[in-house]
């Protein structure tokens, strides 16, 4: 700032980047479905995010780990369902998500509602007994008027190390 730096990225001012990184750095409630072979955590809060999938066979985690330095930290990168009102230059709709774990701890049902009147279902759902994840995203409209929506679902996995590339 003293240097007269006014962005670190493309996509907003440096002030914008700063007080949405102050915003969102704080703890987080957390909840975990567990099969026999898969442990995976979610948070409602992240637009309902799933933030880490152990494969508890290898001990390896399965998604890419965001950097805590990225502007969009800690809402960033995982298994997640946005919300749009365009599928190009808009930004997602904000949803207020809550979740209901399964006794077995094998799925969550996550519902959701925009200011706008779009509800949303999502379920995560592990397999019981082999490493296997199901979702999926219903909207529907609580509104009286038209809602245009766009679902976007995003997995972003953790390949490896480089040095194991082919």
């Amino acid at each position: 700032k003293a240097l007269g730096v006014t962005r670190l990225s493309e996509e907003a001012e440096l002030a914008k980047d700063d007080a949405n990184f102050t915003a969102t750095l704080r703890a987080y409630r957390v909840v975990t479905l567990e099969s026999s072979t898969l442990r995976l955590h979610l948070v409602p809060e992240l637009n309902a995010r799933v933030v880490h999938i152990l494969d508890k066979r290898s001990g390896r985690e399965l998604l890419n780990q965001p950097a805590a330095e990225e502007t969009s930290y800690p809402n960033r990168t995982g298994l997640s369902a946005s919300v749009y009102p365009d599928f190009v230059n808009a930004p997602a709709y904000t949803v207020h998500w809550t979740a209901q774990l399964s006794e077995d701890k094998h799925e969550a049902i996550l519902t959701g509602i925009t200011p706008q009147g779009l509800t949303l279902r999502r379920t995560i759902r592990l397999a019981p007994a082999e490493p296997g994840i199901h979702t999926g995203t219903i909207a529907g409209n609580a509104s009286a008027q038209p809602i245009d929506a766009v679902i976007q679902s995003q997995f972003d996995s953790y390949a490896g190390p480089m040095e194991n590339a082919l």
